[in-house]
């Protein structure tokens, strides 16, 4: 490997520890903008890893959902291998399937009910959803799934931003 080739074992490292499936072409890239020599190969493993999560995955990774995924009425994901393995998405879009969108838009601009008359909420004040089953869009960068929360995830909630993996 000459001083020009980028380090394949970022790739491994990437995959093995988090799931990420880069492209040889965006490693290319990422590399190319690097300072060289690189000093120590864990160091570059966390800034690409941060480059990586700050990225739309359609520039970064390589497709992991099957062409053929979803076919069946339902199926889980990740198939075979992967759930061994496991993936990275990134979200796309999130939809509250328990509550409806009159409730929700009701909660953005009412602060509480008091006696049936509406607080106005105050400008900047943080908003709170009610907090029901999600569901999500997720890509892989090339292909998206629907995904279906079957238990409450605390760390996920409808002020998830999206790109978010």
């Amino acid at each position: 490997m000459s001083s020009e080739d980028p380090p394949s074992i970022l790739i491994r490292w990437l995959k093995d520890r988090t799931g990420i499936r880069v492209t040889q072409t965006y490693l290319v890239s990422w590399y190319a903008d690097q300072q060289k020599p690189i000093p120590d190969i864990e160091i570059a493993y966390r800034q690409i890893l941060s480059d990586v999560l700050n990225k739309d995955m359609s520039t970064t990774s390589e497709s992991v959902i099957p062409d053929d995924f979803g076919q069946a009425a339902v199926q889980t994901f990740p198939p075979g291998p992967l759930q061994q393995q496991g993936v990275v998405l990134q979200i796309q879009d999130t939809n509250d399937i328990t509550n409806s969108t009159f409730s929700l838009l009701n909660s953005l601009q009412n602060l509480t009910t008091v006696r049936q008359t509406y607080v106005e909420r105050q400008v900047g004040q943080e908003v709170t959803f009610p907090r029901g089953m999600l569901r999500w869009t997720l890509t892989d960068g090339t292909r998206q799934i629907q995904a279906m929360e079957m238990e409450t995830i605390p760390e996920l909630d409808l002020k998830t931003p999206f790109g978010c993996k």
